[in-house]
């Protein structure tokens, strides 16, 4: 996990670190542009708009589907990307053009993805009629906070299926992990872990160990 700060230029840095292959999924916080989204609802983003391009999230309704199985509410919809938070008029002219929340980092990363699997999602922490600089954005950013942490098991099993046909993950059995041969060590890295586990089993020839790490909590980005 790549904990990237605040604005567009961190956004760029932290999308220079990015792996050449795998899943990516940017989480955070953000702000909604109209009123269909409150705080603590969770918008997936099915196309990042940022300086002039449109970033598309093939996606977006499968992992809005996955959230509200999961009891979390979450809505998919366009995401802009801008460089300095976004007020008034501007926020209703964004609204207008049918974005649904902003942020200040997604667009470098989405672009950064290319054609890999990518996510973004945003927990909502300020709305048109709680603006982010008021007192009661703090009661807001409490229950985003607290939204954000249930996010992690279900983007962690969205990245491991991402290159599979589409079901929905309820319905999906338990996945088996093979051992490439006896005496060799597999590690299944995830992100923002806690710890190793190690799991040891038998073998006729000799021990086989495969370590696990175990995912707790996903924090802002």
């Amino acid at each position: 996990m790549i904990r990237i700060g605040m604005g567009p230029g961190r956004a760029a840095s932290a999308a220079a670190l990015l792996p050449s292959t795998g899943a990516v999924a940017v989480v955070g916080f953000g702000g909604a542009l109209g009123g269909c989204l409150r705080p603590g609802d969770v918008l997936v983003a099915s196309e990042v708009r940022f300086e002039g391009r449109v970033l598309p999230c093939s996606s977006a309704r499968f992992l809005a589907e996955e959230l509200a199985r999961a009891g979390l509410p979450a809505r998919s919809g366009p995401l802009v990307t801008s460089g300095h938070i976004v007020t008034g008029a501007e926020r209703r002219r964004l609204a207008r053009e049918g974005a649904l929340a902003v942020d200040m980092e997604t667009g470098p990363l989405a672009g950064a993805a290319a054609d890999r699997p990518f996510a973004a999602l945003r927990v909502i922490v300020d709305t048109p009629a709680v603006p982010l600089i008021r007192p009661a954005t703090i009661r807001g950013g409490i229950t985003a906070y607290r939204t954000l942490r249930r996010l992690g098991p279900i983007l962690a099993r969205w990245a491991a299926t991402t290159d599979l046909p589409y079901v929905p993950l309820t319905e999906r059995p338990p996945p088996t992990h093979r051992m490439p041969h006896p005496d060799v060590e597999k590690t299944i890295r995830m992100p923002q872990t806690h710890g190793e586990k190690t799991i040891r089993m038998p073998s006729t020839h000799g021990e086989e160990t495969s370590r696990f790490t175990s995912l707790k909590e996903v924090q802002s980005i």
